[in-house]
């Protein structure tokens, strides 16, 4: 009996595996259109976990708001509105956060109200890469995600299919190339 136990764990591990490559190939493939219609996006990004607390109602597992990666050249021309240009500045001349002057530090302590949360370990990574837009902030430029065609996409992934994949307390990054990469997120 014991031997037949180890093959189900076996075969499990196997399907997960299996499961994991295929679906990173689906959604990158899904992608392709995107990108291939917009070049001034290099990559997407997004968060995507269960929260630790809830006021005591269960955790639920969501897929956050995406964000996209603009190729430097969009991002250095891209003007967003007043409140963010000198958030906005540091990330598109790509100063890592650590070498920002105090005074820089508290505009953008000013500009956005977590701004602890935006200080990047890996500032290359996901959000923390200096040409990455959260779709929010770009929703009245020429990079409104909607407008571009990425919900044709996103809107076509069922939750669990992202889970299935990507797994919980993630951030993801796929690329105009196809590459997929997947990190620990850290969240509430």
């Amino acid at each position: 009996m014991t031997t037949r136990f180890a093959e189900i764990i076996e075969l499990k591990r196997q399907l997960d595996d299996k499961l994991k490559t295929f679906g990173k190939d689906a959604i990158a493939e899904a992608f392709a259109p995107f990108f291939a219609a917009n070049r001034d996006v290099d990559g997407v990004c997004w968060s995507q976990y269960t929260p630790y607390f809830n006021d005591g109602d269960s955790c639920e597992f969501g897929v956050h708001e995406p964000s996209i990666i603009l190729t430097l050249a969009a991002a250095k021309a891209y003007k967003p509105e007043a409140d963010w240009s000198e958030y906005s500045t540091a990330r598109v001349e790509e100063k890592p956060l650590a070498e920002c002057t105090p005074e820089e530090l508290r505009t953008l302590a000013e500009a956005k109200e977590s701004a602890s949360d935006m200080l990047p370990e890996d500032e290359y990574f996901g959000y923390n890469n200096p040409r990455c837009f959260e779709s929010w902030d770009l929703r009245d430029s020429s990079y409104n995600l909607e407008q571009m065609g990425f919900d044709n996409v996103w809107g076509q992934i069922p939750e669990e299919v992202f889970e299935f994949v990507f797994g919980d307390h993630v951030e993801v990054r796929i690329m105009r190339d196809g590459t997929v990469e997947v990190t620990e997120c850290e969240h509430d």
